[in-house]
């Protein structure tokens, strides 16, 4: 039988055949459960790893033409800023989804290697490409939302990135990250549900492959970018990967938003000025491919 377009594909490993499993780019937005039906936010926690949990899923499939913009490399470093600062945390069942949803994609990454989820990539080459065509200096503070298991980390080590922050909802995939980067790279390693994280700290790129797409109500949406004004500095880049206008109706057994580039960057809003666009048909490790955008950004000055 095949694949469905609008599906992200998990192989199994050790099963002939295949099975469906849910997929990894919702590991930090707005959720709709798929028991009750409700539509919640996220959780805030740093957790040690859990035990093995097993669960069956879905499937999915995850699926370069803009130009170069290069800025005066900002000046912008990681900042602390206090208890003023804070975001309004959210209230009633809100932990109860996120603890559902770490349970989920702790199950994930405890059963399936990197390399044989949809979403794997050798080298994040799209990522890059805009990273240095916006010249964000090497000792700047650099996050990763939704980082999980990926090779950013990787790649920004070996080109002597020096101030790394991965955030993911799996306590498990940052530990894969963790046991394979050199232990001497300056990373900080972050065990948080996006939509209620405080951020303890200010950067000056924020990055995010395929967690955008996964906030599909307008109040997840302005979550979202308030935790990401949150983080960043006026001058800060920000770069964001989501599923294309012709990508993936669905991911995970869940709905996603799909984009163009001029939607994406009225979602960002007037206080960001887009530096450039791109367009990638991303490869599965089954054969599948997933269009996606990608936008960067460079938050503008207050005042």
């Amino acid at each position: 039988m095949g694949q469905p377009s609008d599906l992200c594909f998990v192989a199994r490993a050790g099963v002939p055949g295949s099975t469906w499993e849910p997929g990894p780019a919702f590991r930090h937005g707005g959720a709709i459960d798929l028991d009750s039906g409700e539509i919640d936010g996220g959780g805030l926690e740093e957790r040690p790893p859990r035990k093995s949990l097993r669960t069956e899923g879905r499937a999915i499939a995850r699926s370069q033409n803009a130009a170069a913009h290069r800025w005066t490399p900002f000046s912008v470093r990681s900042k602390s800023f206090g208890a003023r600062d804070n975001l309004p945390m959210s209230t009633g069942n809100v932990r109860a989804s996120s603890a559902r949803r770490r349970q989920h994609w702790e199950a994930i990454y405890e059963h399936r290697s990197p390399t044989e989820v949809s979403w794997y990539q050798r080298v994040p080459a799209v990522s890059m490409e805009l990273i240095e065509e916006i010249g964000v200096p090497h000792d700047s503070a650099v996050l990763d939302v939704g980082g999980g298991t990926s090779t950013l980390v990787d790649t920004l080590v070996a080109r002597s990135y020096t101030d790394i922050t991965v955030l993911d909802v799996s306590a498990a995939a940052l530990d894969t990250s963790r046991r394979r980067v050199d232990p001497r790279a300056q990373v900080k390693w972050v065990s948080a549900d996006l939509l209620t994280w405080q951020p303890g700290a200010r950067y000056a790129l924020w990055h995010d492959r395929a967690v955008f797409h996964f906030l599909v109500t307008p109040a997840d949406r302005e979550r979202y970018l308030q935790v990401l004004r949150a983080a960043v500095l006026p001058g800060a880049a920000v770069i964001l990967g989501t599923f294309a206008a012709d990508g993936p109706e669905s991911c995970s057994g869940l709905p996603v938003a799909r984009y163009a580039p001029d939607k994406l960057a009225g979602i960002l809003g007037g206080s960001f000025r887009v530096i450039a666009s791109r367009r990638e048909r991303h490869t599965t490790p089954t054969g599948a491919v997933q269009p996606f955008t990608w936008l960067s950004a460079r938050r503008e000055p207050e005042g």
